[in-house]
């Protein structure tokens, strides 16, 4: 088990990166909006990189699963979240109302029901992570884009694409931490260390409860 203790450093490393993240939200107006401002905000808020994270985490989850079809719809799950955050980044750049309190009601509510999702993976199809990703990611993408608007400035484009490399990073880093999530067995065999997947999305749907708190 010395290699999941390595894997459960690295994941309370890339926690305590995000609440050090947290630290730096933006301010308001008088900011810059180009390409580095929008690949900062991802990283800027603890609700968005527990929830990317949570998402590669469930698509790395599908990987193990015996049916092909499932296998194949974990590229589906950080696809929808990106395509459903672009179209919500989209909503708000062409005139969505101002950000309303509901907003960060359901991004934190995303990193509970993520985390769930992580905690119950196998006991549900992955179609059914398909439906309720994109639903949320939706919103992510809102509040980044509406973050931008807010700050003014004239790189809307460079700030999306700062923002969707950023989200592609976060995804990318919960795939490739649950992919590196397994065991030798005594027979030299690896397995996937699903229990341990279990424990990291209870971890994150606590802290998702904590945020949806602090959003009231």
């Amino acid at each position: 088990m010395q290699f999941a203790h390595k894997v459960v450093v690295g994941a309370a490393s890339l926690l305590l990166v995000s609440f050090a993240a947290s630290a730096h939200t933006s301010s308001g107006g008088g900011g810059v909006v180009d390409f580095r401002a929008g690949a900062n905000h991802p990283f800027s808020g603890l609700d968005h990189v527990l929830a990317m994270l949570a998402v590669g985490l469930i698509a790395a989850r599908a990987s193990y699963q015996t049916s092909e079809t499932e296998r194949r719809q974990r590229w589906l799950l950080p696809l929808s979240f990106l395509i459903a955050m672009i179209v919500g980044g989209v909503v708000a750049l062409v005139g969505g109302p101002a950000q309303p309190s509901i907003v960060e009601h359901l991004i934190a509510a995303s990193v509970i029901i993520f985390g769930l999702l992580l905690v119950a993976a196998g006991a549900f199809p992955t179609s059914t992570a398909l439906y309720m990703v994109p639903a949320f990611a939706f919103f992510h993408g809102y509040a980044h884009m509406q973050e931008g608007v807010s700050l003014g400035g004239r790189g809307p484009i460079g700030y999306a694409m700062g923002m969707i490399i950023a989200t592609l990073m976060l995804l990318g880093a919960g795939i490739a931490l649950g992919t590196l999530m397994r065991a030798r067995t005594s027979s030299g065999e690896t397995r996937p260390l699903l229990s341990l997947m279990r424990v990291m999305g209870g971890a994150v749907a606590v802290m998702g409860v904590a945020l949806l708190v602090r959003t009231f």
